[in-house]
């Protein structure tokens, strides 16, 4: 080989030495940025996200709901079609004594009623002693036919369950361990009609149930819950901050028509936000959002090559502040594949606060994890 063309292949090994070095130093960047959230959680047990769907009842146990045959419909081995119902358990889970309790009344009540809970309809809430618990079911009315949801309460064993269809939208909150509140606010109220209808149900004796129409009634009843105050996040509420998106977190009491106070929040560049956690004591948001980067190494070569690919990285990342926005920074990611897009087990799923309103549980690739999430002093 002459000198020119020997100096031409050493020129060119040397320009793919330097882009190969810049490229993994930029995907270094990226990916050192912060802990891996696995690496900053700790394991606590196998879960099948597909089939499991869990809700905290203390800090060291949580209810299990197991779907062992999905409802559907299906072929048997000479081709007839027929309706699979559904079939699932019910167990309670200790991860302290590392024990599983079955709760087979609970489990029986849903099997023969079908009021079983979906991941499409928000999970499970609890009664202030965590005796009773609330969820929102599918009814299916026919195999080409559109479904109605469902409100379902029940005690954990199972007893004292009442289920209600069709019901109107509105506010629901557990009075106390017995009554549950099922406030309607009146869209359209007339000139001195109250803006609010307040149905009582009574847990234990159906009987006593109440519908209270009468505005004094109403008004001493629904005084203790709209003095409550409470936070949102208002992802609609956008302000000027660049290319940065933003989000509100907004405190209300129930017949407020505006927040009480509004504090304007800056999230991460290129960050969409998938969803937002409130923590029980209302003093804590959680974040869930899905960050794609670019490295500005990546970018520079990608202007001096063009040939250069220079695809941002993307990942699921959980961030969380005070409930004023302040001490905002992020607890730990994972990459956001596209695999991510498609399977519950390959993105960041079952995001939830424990009840001491200082840790955040969250499954990921068959496992669940718990994180602390306290702030920063």
């Amino acid at each position: 080989m002459d000198p020119t063309a020997r100096r031409g292949v050493l020129r060119r090994i040397g320009i793919v030495l330097v882009l190969g070095m810049a490229a993994l130093a930029g995907i270094k960047q990226i990916q050192s940025r912060e802990q891996l959230l696995t690496n900053v959680a700790r394991p606590i047990m196998k879960v099948d996200v597909n089939k499991e769907l869990i809700a905290w009842l203390s800090d060291h146990e949580f209810l299990c709901v197991t779907t062992i045959k999905e409802e559907a419909e299906i072929k048997d081995q000479k081709g007839a079609q027929f309706h699979q119902i559904w079939q699932g358990s019910a167990d309670v889970l200790n991860t302290t004594a590392h024990s599983r309790k079955h709760l087979t009344g609970l489990a029986n009540w849903m099997n023969t009623t079908q009021k079983f809970p979906t991941r499409e309809q928000g999970g499970f809430t609890f009664s202030p002693d965590h005796a009773s618990i609330l969820w929102n079911s599918f009814k299916r009315n026919g195999p080409y036919q559109s479904s109605t949801i469902g409100t379902n309460i029940s005690c954990l064993d199972g007893t004292q369950a009442r289920t209600w269809e069709e019901v109107p939208p509105g506010m629901r909150t557990f009075l106390d361990s017995r009554h549950l509140a099922y406030i309607v606010r009146v869209e359209k109220a007339r000139i001195g009609q109250y803006p609010f209808v307040l149905v009582i149900y009574d847990l234990q004796n159906p009987s006593q149930d109440k519908t209270l129409l009468d505005p004094v009634q109403v008004e001493a009843a629904i005084t203790p819950i709209t003095a409550r105050e409470y936070i949102r996040v208002n992802e609609e509420f956008r302000a000027d901050v660049g290319d940065a998106s933003s989000v509100a977190i907004e405190t209300y009491r129930l017949n407020d028509a505006q927040p009480l106070q509004r504090h304007l929040i800056t999230l991460p560049a290129g960050a969409e936000l998938k969803s937002a956690y409130v923590s029980p004591q209302q003093q804590l948001v959680l974040y869930h959002l899905i960050i794609s980067q670019t490295s500005p190494i990546l970018t520079w070569l990608h202007r001096l090559v063009p040939g250069f690919a220079c695809t941002p990285t993307r990942s699921a990342e959980l961030w969380f502040s005070r409930a004023d926005g302040q001490g905002m920074h992020e607890i730990g990611h994972e990459p956001y594949t596209m695999l991510s897009q498609y399977s519950l087990a390959d993105r960041l799923e079952e995001i939830q606060w424990l009840p001491n309103g200082k840790q955040v549980s969250v499954t990921y690739q068959g496992k669940l994890y718990v994180v602390s999430a306290e702030p920063s002093p």
